[in-house]
């Protein structure tokens, strides 16, 4: 069952225009962005302010109004791009399946947030049960992002062969003229973006 919580004219145009408006000139309303992703079937950047969340050293994007126009595209276009003033943050996005991780997020999303999109997760506040956070997360899709000069981004790109190094490298072990170990380490993998 898809759930969609459509904004009115006046929070689209007025309220959500104007906090994308502030966030691409660089004032960040407690943390918000202008989320941009391509369109599903149009291929164009599709844009809204959204309230990205930072857990534990991962970052997230919570639907609260559920299965948006921007959820489906981000689905169909795996990632897009978060900005605040001239700073572009290119992503990769993944959905979270239903869970403890998707639970435990939602539940520091409405900590962080609940003042201001509590109403779209039907009573659920950051101190609700996980059997209701886990109810209500089922209607709000959560992405988890992987930013483009993020380590996690190399790591989870295609790989290439290194280069060959003109210089040959020391035999493991080896030591260098000061008497230091020294040890071959493989020379950094370059990413490809998506």
């Amino acid at each position: 069952m898809t759930h969609y919580a459509k904004p009115s004219w006046f929070e689209a145009r007025v309220i959500g225009g104007g906090i994308a408006w502030l966030a691409r000139r660089g004032v960040s309303l407690y943390g918000s962005a202008e989320l941009s992703v391509r369109g599903r079937t149009s291929g164009e950047w599709r844009s809204v302010p959204v309230n990205p969340l930072h857990l534990d050293g991962a970052h997230y994007l919570v639907a609260a109004r559920g299965t948006t126009q921007w959820v489906r595209n981000m689905r169909a276009a795996g990632g897009g791009q978060l900005r605040k003033g001239r700073g572009v943050r290119p992503f990769r996005a993944i959905e979270l399946p239903e869970g403890a991780e998707k639970t435990r997020v939602l539940r520091a999303y409405l900590k962080r947030w609940g003042f201001e999109v509590g109403r779209f997760f039907d009573g659920a506040t950051g101190a609700s049960s996980d059997e209701k956070l886990a109810e209500v997360a089922r209607r709000h899709p959560i992405f988890t992002l992987t930013y483009a000069d993020d380590e996690a981004w190399t790591a989870h790109s295609p790989r290439r062969a290194p280069a060959a190094s003109s210089r040959p490298s020391p035999p493991d072990g080896a030591s260098d003229a000061a008497g230091r170990v020294t040890h071959t380490t493989p020379e950094p993998l370059s990413a490809t973006r998506p």
